[in-house]
């Protein structure tokens, strides 16, 4: 996830990137990646969403019966007025079906269906937001969340072109991961299930707190309009907006969304944020996920810029998942005792990583980070100790255990480039004081 966002991010000269992966039936987060990493905009940045909140929008009208799938909608070539206000469409239609507008991403089809049962009751609309659970928030188990934010009716910022620009994802701020948890219901049978990035609490290896999934809205909106919905999303990568993502061997469902970003005093910048946040496989979900980046160059479309990370993130969980393709042959044990983990490693991830190769291992040590070592084609463990008192060596190690090993001794870690560790600002054997700072540089293999 990280390297896929990372290398979008710099082929299109972003400012900025995120993308998350979760579990669809459990909420669990399996990825968070933010780049650069000097901010969580995941978690704690909250965005016009742009068009990807039409997935709301059309969820409210067919709950509420106003318009059928093949109803058509006059969109005028692309130009609609709404007072002192022009709303545009990419293709200068003249007559789209609503399934079209949604998978074409038609600005001007959906606030017009919106606008004009809502037009004299928007407080109805937002309450039928809020039903739905778009508007209720993560409820993420990390400090920094912001509510999600909507221009409410009786706001003084409330005017007449408030109400079809909200149809399509302005005047309401949502952040990645609240977006994300809203879409993961869709293919979740439409359950709303808070996400999961913390499983259980351990100190000194015994577990002292576990958490479950906890369930928002057990259901976002009925059965069939569930059924509607996912066939809309389908289509955005059938034949829609995201076309091009088009894969016959792993089928996404999604939308993409393309979003101006406001200015702090007023209008709007011709700076965008680009968008894709979907599920896959399509018919049988097991992953849903989100892609934003932030003011890309030259190309600022969601289908062109975030939608193509989206396809590459799912390709590779997909090859990397066991049960969805053969295990491949691996070699014979001799040739791969030659290359055990040298470095200190947590033993419960060097255990994982021996018994995923099928190298036995030769006994558990009481320690909790060990070194490698190959005993007559086995692995066996020695102990590494840790004192607190004084620095220890991380240099070889990956990045996850000399974070977790330095930040548990109470140093405070900041990192240069990504990989390994290859260098230590304080050497091995320093006396070490809460509060300490460390640099560690890293590169990879």
């Amino acid at each position: 996830v990280h390297s896929a966002l990372a290398d979008a991010v710099r082929r299109h000269k972003a400012k900025a990137g995120v993308a998350v992966l979760m579990e669809v039936k459990t909420g669990k987060i399996r990825a968070i990646a933010n780049y650069p990493e000097n901010y969580n905009r995941a978690v704690a940045l909250a965005s016009e969403p742009g068009s990807t909140f039409k997935i709301a929008s059309v969820i409210a009208a067919l709950e509420e019966g106003i318009i059928r799938p093949h109803d058509t909608i006059h969109v005028f070539k692309g130009r609609y007025r709404y007072y002192d206000r022009i709303m545009h469409d990419i293709a200068p239609r003249e007559v789209i079906t609503f399934q079209e507008a949604f998978e074409h991403s038609s600005n001007i089809g959906i606030s017009r269906v919106l606008y004009r049962y809502y037009e004299k009751q928007p407080q109805r609309f937002i309450q039928r937001l809020k039903a739905m659970g778009i508007l209720e928030g993560a409820h993420c188990q990390l400090i920094g969340e912001p509510k999600p934010y909507i221009i409410e009716p009786s706001s003084k910022l409330w005017s007449a072109v408030t109400l079809p620009w909200l149809a399509i994802g302005y005047n309401v701020k949502l952040t990645p991961l609240q977006l994300l948890t809203f879409v993961n219901a869709i293919a979740n049978n439409g359950r709303l299930i808070a996400p999961l990035l913390v499983e259980e609490i351990q100190e000194n290896h015994r577990t002292i707190k576990k958490f479950f999934p906890k369930v928002i809205r057990e259901k976002i909106c009925s059965d069939s309009t569930l059924y509607y919905i996912r066939r809309f999303m389908e289509g955005v990568v059938l034949r829609g907006s995201a076309r091009s993502i088009y894969d016959p061997n792993l089928p996404i469902a999604g939308k993409t969304g393309t979003a101006r970003i406001a200015q702090a005093s007023a209008g709007y910048e011709q700076k965008y944020i680009a968008s894709f946040v979907g599920y896959f496989p399509a018919h049988q979900p097991r992953y849903s996920a989100i892609v934003v980046i932030y003011e890309p160059k030259e190309r600022y479309y969601g289908g062109e810029v975030a939608a193509p990370v989206f396809k590459t993130i799912a390709q590779r969980i997909y090859s990397m998942d066991l049960r969805s393709a053969q295990a491949p042959e691996l070699p014979k044990p001799d040739s791969l005792v030659r290359y055990p983990i040298t470095s200190p490693i947590l033993q419960e991830n060097a255990t994982n990583f021996y018994k995923s190769l099928r190298i036995p291992v030769q006994a558990q040590v009481a320690s909790a980070y060990v070194r490698a070592h190959v005993a007559q084609q086995q692995v066996r463990y020695t102990p590494y100790y840790i004192t607190r008192r004084l620095m220890p060596n991380v240099k070889g190690m990956n990045l996850r255990d000399a974070l977790a090993l330095l930040e548990n001794l109470g140093l405070k870690v900041h990192l240069k480039g990504k990989g390994k560790v290859y260098k230590q600002s304080l050497p091995a054997g320093t006396p070490i004081q809460n509060g300490m700072h460390i640099t560690l540089y890293l590169h990879e293999p």
